[in-house]
């Protein structure tokens, strides 16, 4: 990648992946309302945005998102980040196993798992 023709939409997308990977369950600093905003601010439920930092917003009007909340706000990343029921304590791949979220207790779909589930050795 160089500098003049950087693929922005594809650099975010890869950044949010690295911060879900390292820091899936810690603050995002972004938040999503659960309210509507303010009148004339042109902010609505399930907008996202920095809505903690701003004074003119009802501190009980958003939640903070996690990355891994962040990304699924977003609809990215959903084939990945949503619960599929796999146990990584029973699958037969646990010792050889590369995925991302292994042993995790969010239990993330695993590509693996699903695999398992069609051969109907799981």
């Amino acid at each position: 990648m160089r500098r003049g023709d950087v693929n922005w939409e594809e650099l975010a997308k890869a950044l949010l992946w690295v911060n879900i990977v390292k820091h899936k369950n810690e603050d995002s600093g972004w938040d999503v309302m659960t309210e509507e905003g303010p009148a004339g601010r042109d902010i609505h439920k399930g907008d996202v945005g920095y809505w903690s930092i701003c004074s003119y917003v009802d501190p009980y009007s958003h939640k903070p998102l996690t990355w891994k909340e962040l990304a699924l706000e977003l609809g990215m990343f959903e084939d990945i980040l949503t619960p599929d029921g796999h146990d990584c304590e029973i699958c037969p791949d646990k010792e050889t196993c590369q995925a991302y979220f292994k042993g995790d207790k969010d239990e993330e779909q695993c590509s693996r798992w699903g695999e398992l589930k069609k051969e109907g050795k799981v």
